[in-house]
């Protein structure tokens, strides 16, 4: 096992706990991945278990060193700014209201 990816009992302990108490899938993965990196398995095989990307792994573990479970539960995948004006936005939310809202009301059957 890489000495850098070494945890204590108490913080796999507590990943652990995190984990069995996630709601959302998405930090149920990160903190799996610390642990699991914690636990010795090589970075390729919890990338290739969670159908993530090498770095990414290794980056959850970044993240925690760096701010513990806080830091984990911050999604901060990024994206990119919007191209859309605000004008844009404003249609682009009334068509969406008026032209797909429909299935939610009573009565429409798929």
């Amino acid at each position: 096992m890489s000495s850098c990816y070494r945890l204590t009992d108490q913080e796999l302990d507590d990943l652990e706990f995190e984990h069995r108490h996630a709601t959302d899938k998405r930090y149920a993965d990160r903190v799996k991945a610390v642990y699991l990196l914690g636990k010795g398995w090589p970075v390729t095989k919890i990338a290739e278990a969670l159908l993530i990307d090498r770095e990414t792994v290794r980056n959850h573990f970044k993240r925690y060193r760096k701010g513990g479970l806080a830091a984990l539960q911050r999604n901060e995948a990024g994206g990119s700014d919007t191209m859309l004006t605000k004008e844009q936005l404003q249609f682009l939310d009334q068509h969406l209201r008026d032209n797909l809202m429909w299935f939610n009301r009573p009565g429409h059957s798929s």
